[in-house]
């Protein structure tokens, strides 16, 4: 969790010109709770709580916020929900827009996370998220985002939490042990969920080499539970039923009730499988009863929340009540004073401006028939230029799609293996052309191309021709970017050169590889396109400026084309990246 005691420091020091036993008491509760005497620290510090009423000292967010996160320890969720809606309200009341803030809305959104209210959990994680960046605060940053990570791995949304786990190492990078098995548990939770057993399997062994037992810390606790849903899951039910019994006892060591629950039923199906059905009996039945429990504390923390909410509202209906009823009684004395003033000459304005009225209805009338007509007009113009235009996109993909039928029959007279593989480069090439006007007829907008739709496309087409099965993995992070065509042409070029490269000298025939193909936006307004591979790289001695290869050219080429710089680098592995600025970036395709 986030560092509290670093956060709460200010009002430690404040809150001991109040009063000195107060603030002793409240370190003493965070030092119980620190080392697990959770009944001691909730003594402590609702005596402190006590003790700042008696002198009046109002900063009690802290306080609060421990008192609720003790309670969530207890698994008394009723209380830990309280506590934690008293510390945000306490410290909205009193403008407390500090660090401390993201700590309470990340344990608010806990206890909402263990009692199944997923939609709450998710709100508040993303406010802690929102704190910790504006605090440019890295370990709260993880904290936060892996949480929402969590939220939506259980809402089934793999992929999306995939992409938001990749950004957030990308862009918060963390040398902290316990930060790398909790991406390393995560990356196995969400490769198990999309069923792509061999990365899991990948992350799964990274996150065994780790010390993850010997940490005993909510932290393993992920861990294992990551461990048991992949070996389950790929049916490795041996695996599964050594680590399960560790998983309950460090779940049940850690006060973490969800976790439980999911370590019993984790126990039921590995035992099922195994056709231990006594074993696996006893283990759904201790998995429904903790399930169970938690659904009566959810219902149970709801009433509670709907009643603060409702108190909350009480009090600010009966605020704007008064307010109304101030307002109504000034805007009634003024009433009186101008209705004696304004009657008669309002009479003579009411004439008038009737009068004025009728010849302007007229007037407008004339002028919104003339007006109509030209829209129709207009929209009968742009009606037909938009015809016009998919016309000619389906007319060069056509004609594009001939040249390459042309090629494919003149390939089929053709016994040189050098000749027929410069055809089926070429081919390549004119398919991510063609491509690009498909996706241009097919869309809506006439100027910008898609382009994730367009790589994830390119990609599937060269995978397909060029029959690699499953042997090579192409991972793909593409940024939401548009481009028109004048500078997707070139990218999508250099993309089939770079792509069609790897595939041909990366790795043998006979062994497996990833590629990587990354389109990311950066913060000083350019793209940067990365096309990798983990093969050997290029020989020793290379140099790319005395290269004589119409491929390297071509992408050098094309990068100049489009205003951008051209990069290879090649240990380990190859690494191409192309960094352009473009005109049209996020374009609103409504306006477009």
């Amino acid at each position: 969790m986030i560092g509290y005691y670093e956060q709460a420091q200010p009002l430690f020091q404040l809150a001991r010109a109040y009063d000195r036993e107060g603030a002793t008491l409240n370190l003493l509760g965070d030092f119980y709770q620190q080392i697990g005497y959770l009944d001691k620290s909730l003594e402590r510090l609702n005596q402190a709580i006590t003790a700042y009423k008696k002198v009046k000292y109002p900063f009690l967010q802290a306080t609060y916020d421990l008192l609720g996160f003790v309670n969530m320890k207890k698994s008394r969720y009723q209380e830990a929900l309280k506590y934690g809606l008293l510390a945000e309200k306490t410290a909205k009341d009193l403008k407390d827009t500090s660090l401390l803030l993201c700590t309470i809305y990340v344990r608010i959104g806990c206890t909402y996370f263990v009692i199944n209210k997923d939609e709450q959990s998710e709100n508040y994680f993303k406010k802690g998220l929102k704190i910790a960046e504006k605090y440019k605060d890295i370990p709260s940053i993880r904290i936060a985002m892996q949480s929402l990570v969590e939220i939506l791995q259980k809402k089934h949304q793999a992929a999306e939490a995939l992409t938001l786990l990749k950004k957030s190492i990308q862009k918060y990078p963390s040398s902290d042990n316990e930060d790398k098995i909790m991406s390393y548990s995560i990356y196995v939770l969400l490769y198990t969920d999309l069923r792509n057993y061999t990365v899991a399997e990948h992350y799964a062994d990274s996150l065994l080499k780790t010390n993850v037992l010997s940490l005993q810390s909510p932290t393993t606790v992920y861990a294992l539970n990551a461990l048991t849903e992949y070996f389950t899951q790929s049916r490795q039910y041996v695996r599964a039923r050594e680590i399960t019994p560790v998983f309950k006892r460090m779940a049940i060591k850690c006060s973490m009730k969800r976790k439980e629950y999911q370590a019993y039923l984790m126990s039921f199906k590995a035992d099922s499988a195994m056709k231990d059905y006594l074993s696996a009996i006893n283990n759904y039945r201790q998995y429904f009863f903790l399930k169970d429990s938690l659904y009566d504390l959810a219902k149970t923390g709801q009433l509670e929340e709907l009643k603060i909410k409702y108190e909350t509202e009480q009090k600010e209906k009966s605020i704007a009540s008064l307010e109304r009823n101030s307002v109504l009684q000034r805007e009634s004395l003024k009433r009186a004073n101008t209705i004696r003033n304004s009657t008669i000459a309002g009479s003579l304005i009411l004439l008038t401006l009737v009068i004025l009225l009728y010849k302007s209805y007229r007037v407008n009338k004339q002028n919104s028939q003339a007006i109509h007509k030209k829209n129709l007009a207009l929209n009968q113009l742009v009606t037909e230029k938009e015809w016009l235009l998919k016309e000619i996109h389906h007319r060069v993909k056509n004609n594009l799609q001939i040249v390459m039928g042309l090629l494919q029959r003149q390939s089929a007279y053709i016994n040189s293996e050098e000749a027929l593989a410069a055809i089926q480069i070429s081919e390549n090439r004119m398919h991510s052309i063609a491509l690009i006007h498909q996706k241009l007829y097919q869309s809506e907008n006439l100027h910008l191309i898609c382009m994730p739709e367009y790589i994830h496309e390119m990609i599937n087409y060269l995978k397909d021709s060029s029959g690699l099965g499953s042997r090579i993995f192409f991972d793909e992070q593409v940024d939401e970017i548009y481009l028109d065509v004048a500078q997707a042409v070139p990218l999508g070029l250099i993309l089939n050169e770079a792509i069609t490269n790897a595939i041909k000298y990366a790795y043998p025939p006979d062994e497996n590889g990833i590629i990587k193909i990354a389109l990311l936006s950066q913060d000083d307004g350019y793209n940067q396109l990365i096309i990798s591979d983990n093969g050997p790289g290029l020989p020793a001695g290379f140099n790319i400026n005395k290269v004589d290869s119409l491929g390297i050219n071509l992408m050098r080429g094309l990068s100049k084309q489009i205003g951008g710089s051209f990069e290879i680098m090649w240990k380990p592995g190859c690494r191409i990246s192309v960094c352009f600025k473009t005109e049209i970036y996020k374009r609103d395709l409504n306006n477009a």
